[in-house]
């Protein structure tokens, strides 16, 4: 009998002690959103294995997994509610645990031996601990003597109450009574927790809606307040199909309200939410503002300087329309001196499209993305080739930037930033010549090969002009800028009979490279004070085509050469 009065003496004092450990994680359940997606569904998962755990109690409730278990699920509901916690008070929340962990030990080795402890000894021994423990964490995750004061409290402070606690967590779930007792009000923690998440969700849901259709019944002020709460919400939530919405809705709501660089800005967030949705986001937002491209041309150079809207200009035939190439892999047609924009095709891919290649018959675009994938659109560049490409995309080149024709077309050269090349077809050139082009650094910008396919000239950011194989001419012959800071070059082109390049700045400059003899066009074409031309193309006749950040086109035509040495 005094046997089992002490068992129940001692299950009912860890009862008790659990009783302040199991409230902790209560701040959870305040009413503002606290999980995020991903968790919402770990929470379900926990509620169904904690209701199964219950019901075969008797066959798995005295294991070392439920033991386990208890301290874990403990660990990330008070995880959770920490963060309803105002971060000032970590500090004393981990002094608190750290107290009631030691006391918690002390007084259940106590029980179950029949020893005692002075108490004096107990707070002050509790207390010096949590302080060694505190700087300790400090010196060794932040910095101790870093120049931010109060290091524990905004860095590490959220350590000290969940280490603290946690021992004491475990201490008493080695009673199998007391164990049974915390997985029921950790199952009803979580279930409440989650049903409380859902709702939040609910509101999510519902708050994005309505700025959707606020925005297309042409209520931009109540649109945009919906916009600013939901994606309040989903910054803890971080639902990635809600994200793609909320930013295609904050993109729409910039162009109207003229921000149309803004708006590019807030269409790469929404793809890169849910970059598998990447063509329907463009296409609602394609929808909603018909006349981007237009509104684009609208805004001067030096507004856009540096937006990399626009990423190439190709021109399929002699004597007909332009294809610009955007960022998100669409193809536009223009012709210089107009200010309309006709989308040719949209969006299929979420990375990044960097360089574009045409062909005039059938009219095909080869259509270079940021990872190296080279996508077809339109007809075919030829069976090899095409054979060729399936192969190339099986593992492309990464950090792609350059997409260049080998002699004859019927191959490709595919350059990444930091230098490397990939050939595909009948790209014949000996690319073991290209080995010294190496840099750590997003140094390359473009490659361009010889017409005779006997050498190879690369150009990087800043300005630098450099050939491997048998160039025709010395790339050091120039007048074009070199900066120590990358930025100045926008392309090279060779000049009609290949002789020589012509560089582009970003500024609108035209130099010479290999030849100081090449005649300068001095008619249409622009010049900015500010970082203002994207790409520019150098058409059999001496036609130059010149694209601006905001999609204009300049042309212009190279006078004949006289006098050439």
């Amino acid at each position: 009998m005094r046997g089992e009065k002490q068992s129940d003496n001692r299950r009912g004092v860890q009862l008790l002690l659990w009783l302040p450990l199991s409230g902790l994680p209560l701040a959870a359940l305040q009413s503002h959103p606290l999980t995020s997606y991903g968790e919402d569904t770990l929470l379900l998962a926990l509620v169904v294995i904690l209701a199964v755990l219950g019901l075969a109690w008797r066959r798995w409730g005295d294991t070392k997994a439920t033991l386990l278990l208890v301290p874990a699920v403990w660990l990330f509901l008070f995880g959770i509610s920490l963060r309803a916690w105002p971060a000032a008070w970590h500090l004393p929340l981990g002094i608190a645990c750290a107290l009631y962990a030691i006391a918690t030990w002390r007084i259940t080795g106590r029980l179950r031996s029949g020893q005692t402890v002075k108490l004096p000894v107990l707070p002050i021994g509790a207390f010096v601990c949590a302080v060694l423990f505190i700087l300790a964490a400090d010196w060794i995750l932040a910095g101790f003597l870093a120049s931010e004061p109060r290091l524990w409290i905004e860095r590490t402070g959220f350590l000290w109450p969940v280490l603290f606690a946690v021992p004491a967590v475990y201490r008493l779930s080695a009673e199998t009574s007391v164990r049974r007792l915390a997985l029921l009000a950790l199952l009803i923690l979580c279930g409440m927790l989650f049903v409380k998440e859902q709702r939040w969700t609910a509101r999510l849901v519902a708050a994005v809606a309505e700025a959707g259709e606020a925005l297309e019944a042409g209520r931009d002020v109540l649109a945009e307040e919906r916009l600013e709460q939901a994606l309040a919400w989903n910054r803890t939530k971080r639902r990635a199909d809600l994200e793609m919405r909320l930013y295609l809705v904050r993109a729409v709501l910039a162009v109207r309200g003229g921000e149309v660089l803004q708006a590019v800005a807030d269409m790469d967030r929404s793809i890169e939410a849910a970059p598998r949705q990447s063509r329907k986001a463009l296409e609602l937002f394609e929808q909603l503002c018909p006349d981007f491209a237009e509104r684009l041309l609208a805004i001067p150079e030096r507004e856009c300087s540096g937006g990399e809207i626009w990423m190439d200009v190709e021109q399929p035939s002699a004597d007909g329309p332009c294809w610009l190439l955007s960022r998100w892999g669409e193809i536009y047609q223009g012709v210089p001196g107009e200010a309309q924009r006709s989308k040719r095709k949209g969006n299929t891919r979420a990375p990044r499209a960097v360089d574009m290649l045409c062909l005039a018959e059938p009219p095909t675009a080869l259509i270079l993305y940021s990872d190296g994938l080279v996508e077809t659109w339109g007809g075919s560049p030829g069976q090899p080739l095409e054979k060729a490409l399936a192969r190339y995309n099986i593992a492309p080149l990464p950090r792609a930037v350059d997409l260049e024709w080998a002699p004859g077309k019927q191959g490709l050269y595919v350059t990444s930033t930091g230098g490397r090349i990939a050939s595909i077809g009948a790209a014949s050139f000996d690319l073991s010549q290209t080995r010294h082009w190496r840099w750590k650094d997003a140094a390359v910008l473009c490659l361009k090969a010889a017409p005779d396919g006997r050498a190879l000239y690369l150009l990087d950011r800043r300005g630098g002009v450099h050939a491997a194989g048998q160039p025709a001419f010395d790339p050091l012959v120039r007048d074009a800028p070199y900066t120590e800071e990358a930025g100045i070059a926008a392309n090279i082109e060779f000049s009609p009979d290949a002789m020589g390049l012509y560089f582009l700045d970003v500024f609108g400059g035209l130099h010479r490279v290999g030849s100081l003899d090449l005649p300068i066009p001095r008619g249409a074409l622009p010049y900015f004070d500010t970082a203002g031309v994207v790409d520019f193309e150098i058409a059999a006749d001496g036609t130059i085509i010149v694209l601006t950040c905001n999609g204009t086109l300049y042309a212009d035509r190279i006078p004949p050469a006289s006098g050439r040495r």
